[in-house]
């Protein structure tokens, strides 16, 4: 199986980027806070640039200022570095606003596609990992626990509870 990887395509396995769990938005923040602050060369046509002025807190909603930082970053990538495997993807980007300004709804509607082009390009340039996992596999990701396992650990506290007051 083959993978696009920041400009590059391997036959190396299955993708490390996929599939993203825990909270898509939170994912995609994580990653644009890896280029908070730095002043990179992205390479290609490109001079070295400040991409995002400072990280965004990890909430589970996308701000105006996140989508432009992520939208941003995207447009360095593949205005910088052109490849005529992505023509196609541009010219469907294109149409769905990402070159016009409509940052948040193309940010929103790629969100996936986008956490994982930002984690291969941070990945690329050498940029430290980021302060939560993308990945199931990825080893900083929350774990995430089945409601019903929550429901019984709440429930099991509960007994433990009632039971020592009785014995008292």
């Amino acid at each position: 199986m083959s993978y696009h990887a920041a400009g590059a395509i391997e036959d190396i396995g299955k993708s490390p980027y996929n599939p993203i769990a825990g909270n898509p938005v939170i994912a995609l923040l994580a990653q644009i806070n890896r280029f908070a602050g730095k002043t990179l060369n992205i390479g290609g046509t490109c001079g070295a640039r400040k991409l995002v002025a400072a990280a965004h807190p990890l909430v589970p909603t996308l701000s105006q200022r996140a989508a432009e930082d992520a939208a941003l970053i995207m447009w360095q990538r593949y205005s910088c570095v052109p490849l005529d495997l992505w023509s196609a993807k541009r010219e469907k980007w294109a149409a769905d606003g990402f070159f016009v300004g409509n940052a948040w709804v193309f940010v929103l509607n790629n969100v996936n596609e986008i956490t994982i082009t930002l984690a291969q390009l941070a990945d690329k340039l050498g940029l430290e990992p980021a302060s939560t996992g993308i990945t199931a596999r990825d080893p900083k990701m929350t774990p995430k626990f089945p409601v019903m396992t929550v429901v019984m650990l709440a429930a099991l506290s509960v007994g433990a509870v009632m039971i020592s007051r009785r014995t008292k």
